[in-house]
């Protein structure tokens, strides 16, 4: 029998409905930087892991989070040998936990741990997995896993993979274990390897937070350093404003450094930095103009508790 007619694959790719393989890593990366996130949610189980690890940060974006967690379990089975799939699921429980009640947190960070650990046993090389599997066993609470034991053993591993990840990995262990001389010690060294290094300002203003001089003194110093990367500049430049803030110094510096993020204030500092700018405002007897800026923090509308309470005691403040 003769087949009247056929029709051409472009006839049919056109009235085919787009599918999950329409996208690729490059648009689902685009879509989540845009937080179109039902967007995402299209991507389907056929997907590779990388790909398919969108829709299931989507998901939890969405508040879908019992979605995510159910997903999360066959997509673990398909995957199983997938170091990449592993530490993704990892995050994602992590994610999970963040968000999850008390009762169900620790459960979901061991779910997270045994992905971070899994992916380490298959790619034992990869600095992103060591990092995250380091940061847990640093910061999480001994009944979920966290210990330092490891923490330290895996700081030695990635040490030996990159002397700057390394040096990082050390001072951050020796912080937590509020090790003032080894810090101070490992300090000089990191510095000696990595000049004007910005992260390890960053980290060494850290340790000195309760010391608001001293952090200004190395944060000043590091802001007349060439740029590096342009988010470390971000936090620089907020840190030095925030100490300026709790110490009540270097005010008019602190107004200027802080001035380029009000032109475009990333997300992670949304409210954080109109905050900081009424408080000096504040500080030189502006009230006119701290109350301008704290009607712009407040109308971030923020679901964050510590930025509640400072914009609450500044609102305070400004009414005597």
């Amino acid at each position: 029998m003769k087949i009247p007619f056929a029709l051409s694959p472009l006839i049919l790719a056109l009235c085919w409905p787009l599918s999950a393989s329409a996208l690729d890593l490059s648009e689902a990366e685009q879509l989540w930087q845009a937080k179109d996130y039902p967007s995402l949610l299209a991507i389907e189980s056929n997907a590779d892991a990388e790909l398919y690890g969108y829709r299931l940060k989507a998901l939890v974006q969405l508040e879908r989070e019992d979605d995510a967690e159910e997903e999360l379990a066959p997509f673990l089975l398909k995957h199983a040998g997938e170091a990449k799939a592993q530490f993704l699921a990892g995050n994602i429980y992590i994610m999970l936990a963040q968000r999850a009640s008390i009762f169900s947190a620790p459960g979901l960070a061991g779910k997270g741990l045994a992905a971070y650990e899994q992916a380490h046993v298959l790619a034992p090389e990869d600095l992103e997995v060591m990092q995250s599997l380091f940061g847990f066993y640093l910061h999480a609470p001994g009944m979920v896993g966290g210990d330092r034991d490891k923490a330290l053993a895996l700081a030695k591993q990635i040490q030996a993979r990159s002397a700057h990840e390394g040096q990082l990995a050390m001072l951050q262990y020796l912080q937590v274990q509020e090790d003032k001389a080894g810090f101070e010690r490992q300090m000089a060294e990191a510095k000696r390897a990595f000049p004007q290094d910005l992260q390890l300002a960053l980290l060494e203003a850290h340790f000195h937070e309760e010391d608001h001089g001293r952090a200004l003194a190395i944060l000043s110093e590091a802001l007349t350093w060439p740029q590096q990367d342009p988010e470390q500049h971000t936090d620089l430049r907020y840190q030095l404003a925030k100490h300026a803030v709790k110490g009540k110094l270097n005010t008019e510096q602190a107004i200027q450094a802080l001035a380029p993020l009000l032109q475009q204030i990333p997300e992670r500092y949304q409210g954080w930095v109109q905050l900081r700018r009424a408080q000096l405002a504040e500080q030189l007897g502006d009230k006119a103009g701290a109350r301008d800026w704290l009607a712009k923090a407040q109308a971030e509308k923020r679901e964050d508790g510590e930025l509640k309470r400072e914009l609450k005691a500044l609102k305070k403040r400004l009414k005597a």
